[in-house]
């Protein structure tokens, strides 16, 4: 089946569903933390033209009645359009049952077309999506997303899409490698001085600094990329200077956010630091480039891309597509509510809590989003799901700003 293809909606004729169900594989993880935050995180960004569906939940419930109470209300006037299913089969989209249909029509009624948002696509997500009224997709197709939405489109190897063949596009040398003797093979090619990744590894997770004592059982989940090491620069913090870009619809989303790293995983965003704002325009343009090929290649949805730095210079390291990445959210929220054409900047960081929303919040009230103050000052909790991490948004004049009031947060709830 081909979907028309529209833009999360922001016009007052057009309705939008937010369906972020994770991927089936999650099925078999009893982690209801994994299962449950991707949902979660999205609950901000919805406004009175769109509906989220999230499974019936006691934390995810606690979350959106705190959600209603502490901000939407105070700019609606209403509750949110929450649209509760059967956790059970909710990972599949199983649970999407006449019931529910009815429930989504009901909300959407007054509205001249849907757009649905999805997390991933499967062959059950299609089958209820097909039965809307005059449904539009705001995502990838699924022969693209099975075909670019991992890393080793960065390097020749697997992928049909060799990105860093792209005239101008600068990306370190690498190959991808589909299993053991080919990882070793592109080692000999390379040399020692490279980073073994999963290509379908996110935050950090999955990357090896190769050495001669390298133990390469730790190479469980193929396939991996072999990429030569950068000479790293570093921010003012001492950590690897990594600046992200966030797209939509083949649209970048704003200036560069720099993230902030703890070793090589992410911990947080933060847009507006004055002090890379020379190496803006190098990245937004080693971004167009990359984006004007995955246009030409189908590419319609959300996506990011993070580069690394060696001599003030910046290399494209990873790319992530057809999903939205820990910073669209805080992007998604900023366009849903704050659209009166006061600029602020945000900042993103996850907090290490183990409370519900409400006793945190009792805590952190003092730093409330103030949602009538001309900067918008203050903080909110993107996602928060009692006893894991949790991330955080603040709204400021500047990303410094914002930042340090995430600390102060950090400091008043622990």
């Amino acid at each position: 089946m081909k979907f028309s293809f529209a833009e999360v909606p922001n016009s007052e004729s057009s309705f939008g569903i937010i369906a972020q169900s994770p991927k089936p594989e999650y099925e078999l993880d009893d982690d209801i933390y994994d299962k449950f935050y991707i949902p979660c995180r999205m609950i901000s960004s919805i406004n009175p033209n769109s509906c989220i569906l999230l499974p019936r939940n006691s934390v995810l419930m606690d979350y959106v009645a705190w959600f209603n109470k502490n901000y939407y209300r105070s700019l609606y006037g209403s509750d949110s359009n929450v649209v509760w299913l059967d956790p059970n089969h909710y990972l599949l989209d199983d649970n999407i049952s006449e019931s529910v249909l009815s429930q989504i029509n009901s909300v959407s009624a007054e509205f001249s077309s849907v757009t649905v948002f999805p997390y991933s696509l499967t062959p059950s997500f299609v089958s209820w999506f097909e039965r809307l009224s005059n449904p539009k997709l705001f995502g990838e197709s699924v022969d693209f997303y099975q075909r670019n939405a991992n890393k080793t489109i960065l390097h020749p190897g697997i992928s049909n899409l060799n990105l860093s063949s792209v005239d101008g596009l600068r990306i370190p040398k690498g190959m991808s490698c589909s299993d053991l003797n080919e990882v070793l093979e592109a080692i000999k090619v390379l040399g020692s001085n490279v980073m073994i990744k999963e290509a379908f590894g996110a935050g950090g997770a999955g990357i090896f600094k190769y050495d001669d004592n390298f133990d390469f059982s730790l190479l469980t989940n193929f396939p991996y990329l072999v990429e030569q090491r950068l000479n790293l620069d570093t921010a003012h913090d001492g950590s690897e200077l990594s600046l992200s870009v966030q797209f939509s619809g083949g649209k970048l989303c704003g200036v560069p956010t720099r993230q902030i790293l703890h070793g090589t995983h992410n911990a947080g965003n933060v847009i507006g630091e004055s002090n890379y704002i020379h190496l803006y325009d190098d990245v937004i343009n080693q971004s167009q480039l990359m984006l004007d090929i995955l246009k030409q290649d189908g590419m319609q949805g959300l996506g990011g891309v993070d580069f690394l730095f060696q001599d003030g210079t910046a290399y494209a390291v990873d790319v992530n597509l057809g999903r939205p990445t820990a910073c669209h959210p805080a992007w998604m929220f900023l366009n849903s509510h704050f659209k009166n054409g006061k600029k602020s900047n945000f900042a993103t960081l996850e907090l290490p809590f183990d409370k519900s929303i409400n006793e945190l919040w009792e805590s952190v009230r003092s730093l409330n989003l103030d949602l009538k103050h001309d900067s918008f000052s203050g903080v909110f909790p993107l996602y928060h799901l009692q006893g894991m991490t949790s991330r955080w948004i603040s709204v400021d004049e500047s990303g410094d700003k914002a930042l340090e009031n995430l600390y102060n947060v950090r400091e008043l709830a622990l």
